[in-house]
């Protein structure tokens, strides 16, 4: 999984995770009768903690998917079962049968337009919030450099109608200038309410609550949590204030004045801070205060204890656990045989559907252990002579690794095929397979080998796409020197023919030759032949843009390489570059069955 990915898996987990602490937080209350708003305020506030720090926790621990849905095996024993449908293979597919499965796995993914858009979505609304709360905490600093200090902890402003806590690390409280006319109990009552936010710290976790709202925005939880500790918050320095005053009637009155204040002034009262009253949920409010005046409330003793003891594990137990479907195991890969393309009969009503039928397999097949026990890692020579494809029939009496006839049954070169246990550079085999079919091409032969392999060796592979440093094939300074390949034109079977037509170098007389090849070949088949040659170190890739199929042919000697024959003879160079180039991973392969 891509990053692009896990991040939309994280959001999407980010949805349900926090209902989990929630419900805890009101278990808590309601098995332990919590009515005091501190005590209230603590329990909601660690819900805003455990939201924090649940992507962190997701990411640490370890994921049990809890069976809630019927798994796909499951799903398709009930209903019937379609006939097996897929496109025909070209010989260079290196997917094989496991193409099939990733395909389905992706369609029913999201797209990575998707996804993309999701992300976009995602960090536009938290550029959003995070600008909101940037904009106010401007306006702070320009309200609180403008005010007057009166103690350490206190200052008045003309900018503000209600009084306020704000700051982090040092948070003061800030009055209106209209509090010199205030009564001696309204003072008292203030004071007691603003100072009860210092001591509790409720300036920092209103913080933690804007954090909180910026991250999880999208997330409804976030919004209703975070304003019920606000709600909280408040009323616990209520109880506070009322502690001094006594008197529930006349502090509600002077809630209400606030609350008319901050209702006339508008956005000049918009600040990140601790307002004393609102408009808003100015009723709730006062009801409170009667009821924080007239009952003893429970409160907990130790909650910060009790939040550890269970907020941990419900943290925990919301982090590791999702919802998936059931039959936890995870099946097998399937192996790497091709399926031919089939017809489906349909009737309506019932509907009627075609097996598929069996991969194209030899009439006869016969592997044996080779007598030749002639080394050949990846970085030598392949070990054996090369298959022999005729009509209907493949051969490899000198023997061939299992290297080799991966390589040949997926059209690959050495660099293509990933994987695989040590043996199959050193053992090699003797295979000689027959057709029923006397006129099979070497396309069709090549998909029976996939199915002998499949069935014989066990053989079971994926495709990836990796980066991986190759040699580019482009043209030289010069331009390119190749001899087109007419349609239905005859193939040189000598030297010395492609001699004649001035496409091959004459020999040099006294010198020892080090290698040749001659062949009609596009540039991508080109391409492949040079990356088949142990001279290289890496995987050579087409990029010359020529199109075609030319008469090539080349000799190097023992004082020079085929890189320069190329360059003098043909036009054309090598280029070390990097670039994305689909290998053939080897999932499983046993040692073959006996015949």
């Amino acid at each position: 999984m891509n990053l692009q990915s896990q991040a939309i898996a994280l959001l999407a987990a980010s949805i349900v995770r926090p209902f989990a602490l929630v419900v805890a937080a009101w278990l808590v209350l309601r098995l332990f009768r919590v009515q005091h708003p501190a005590s209230r305020h603590a329990v909601w506030t660690a819900v805003l903690v455990g939201m924090l720090l649940l992507p962190v926790v997701s990411e640490m621990a370890p994921h049990w998917m809890v069976p809630v849905l019927p798994s796909k095996q499951e799903a398709a024993m009930k209903t019937p079962a379609p006939a097996v449908v897929s496109l025909s293979l070209s010989h260079r597919d290196m997917a094989g049968g496991t193409a099939g499965q990733k395909a389905g796995g992706r369609a029913e993914a999201l797209t990575p337009l998707s996804q993309t858009l999701i992300l976009w979505g995602y960090f536009a609304g938290l550029f959003a919030m995070v600008a909101y709360r940037m904009a106010g905490r401007v306006l702070l600093w320009i309200v609180r450099s403008k005010s007057r200090p009166l103690r350490r902890w206190l200052r008045e402003s003309h900018d503000v109608v209600a009084p306020f806590t704000v700051g982090l690390l040092r948070p003061v409280v800030i009055l209106p200038i209209a509090w010199r006319e205030w009564s001696a109990g309204m003072r008292r009552a203030v004071l007691a309410h603003e100072f009860a936010h210092l001591r509790r710290r409720d300036t920092l976790v209103s913080a933690l609550a804007w954090c909180v709202r910026c991250l999880f925005w999208f997330h409804p939880f976030a919004w209703w949590v975070s304003r019920k500790v606000s709600e909280l918050a408040e009323l616990a320095c209520d109880v506070a204030a009322l502690e001094r005053v006594g008197d529930p009637i006349e502090y509600s009155r002077m809630l209400l004045g606030f609350a008319a204040a901050v209702g006339r002034a508008g956005h000049r009262v918009a600040l990140p801070g601790l307002a004393m009253a609102t408009s808003s949920g100015i009723d709730r409010r006062i009801d409170s205060v009667f009821e924080l005046s007239d009952e003893k409330m429970r409160r907990l003793a130790r909650p910060g204890v009790l939040l550890a003891f269970a907020g941990v594990p419900v943290m925990c137990l919301a982090a590791t656990v999702g919802l998936g479907v059931s039959g936890g195991r995870r099946q097998p890969p399937m192996p790497a045989t091709p399926v031919a393309p089939v017809q489906i009969a349909q009737v309506r009503p019932p509907v009627v559907t075609v097996p598929a039928p069996p991969p194209p397999a030899f009439d006869a097949a016969s592997i044996r252990p080779s007598t030749d026990s002639g080394g050949g890692g990846r970085g030598e020579p392949l070990a054996g002579a090369p298959l022999e494809f005729t009509p209907g029939r493949v051969i490899s009496l000198g023997g061939a690794t299992t290297r080799r006839l991966i390589m040949e049954a997926y059209h690959l070169t050495q660099y293509q095929l990933s994987g695989g246990p040590g043996w199959l550079d050193s053992e090699k085999f003797e295979l000689e397979a027959k057709a029923a079919d006397a006129a099979a091409n070497e396309s069709q032969l090549r998909a029976m080998l996939r199915t002998l392999l499949s069935q014989r060796f066990r053989l079971v592979v994926s495709r990836e796409t990796r980066e991986m440093p190759v040699y580019a094939l482009v043209v030289a300074k010069g331009g390119p020197k190749l001899h087109e390949s007419k349609e239905g034109e005859a193939i040189p079977t000598t030297g010395k023919e492609l001699e004649a037509l001035g496409v091959m170098p004459p020999p040099r007389v006294g010198e020892r030759l080090a290698g040749q090849l001659f062949n009609r070949y596009t540039m991508e088949e080109f391409a492949s032949e040079l990356s088949n040659d142990p001279k290289f170190d890496r995987p050579v890739v087409d990029k010359t843009g020529i199109q075609g199929s030319y008469l090539i042919g080349l000799r190097w000697y023992a004082d020079g390489d085929i890189t320069t024959a190329m360059q003098e003879w043909l036009g054309l160079r090598l280029e070390a570059q990097k670039a994305q180039a689909e290998v053939l991973v080897i999932d499983h392969i046993e040692r073959p069955s006996e015949n």
